[in-house]
């Protein structure tokens, strides 16, 4: 496989809608998935900026202490004057697209690797323009780089999360 000239990179960001819709209709119908996702994402983990409203919206009312759903996340939403982008009718797809929550720290893996790579790309793009200006110190952009991967690798590492079996295991 031929490797790409920096300059022929123009292709969309990597995410995956499938994995985003899966974790807003979850949250959306399922405490224990609204407090898993919580746990291990972020606002900006999302690609699309609806689902991330979303999102933001749903953490404001946990913090809060109001049960999430989709009439309670389509009132935030219409406090933020996102409501009427949305709309009921997207909020309820969203639970109607996703039967169970099955596989639901799956999808948010998912969600977390993607955004992760995201950033991974951003850091990349910076260092690369940067390196164009020879008035800068190469050195310093290259090690910063290799500084910024290395956080988003333990980040990575750091969403790795054990299966139930093994963490059972190792308590016993």
């Amino acid at each position: 496989m031929k490797e790409k000239d920096v300059d022929e990179i123009n292709e969309a960001p990597p995410y995956s809608n499938e994995s985003e819709t899966s974790v807003i209709g979850g949250l959306l119908q399922d405490e224990a998935a609204l407090h898993r996702a919580i746990e291990c994402l972020q606002p900006e983990d999302f690609y699309s900026n609806e689902r991330r409203n979303i999102f933001i919206a749903a953490c404001d009312l946990f913090e809060y202490g109001v049960k999430v759903d989709v009439i309670t996340v389509g009132e935030k939403l219409k406090q933020t004057g996102e409501f009427d982008r949305i709309g009921h009718y997207r909020l309820t797809e969203y639970v109607d697209r996703v039967p169970s929550v099955v596989n639901y720290e799956h999808h948010c893996r998912i969600v977390k690797e993607y955004s992760l790579t995201r950033q991974a790309i951003g850091a990349m793009r910076v260092a690369t323009n940067s390196l164009f200006d020879f008035r800068k110190d190469h050195n310093k952009i290259v090690n910063e780089l290799a500084m910024r991967l290395i956080e988003l690798q333990s980040r990575r590492d750091a969403a790795q999360w054990t299966p139930l079996s093994q963490a059972i295991a190792k308590q016993i």
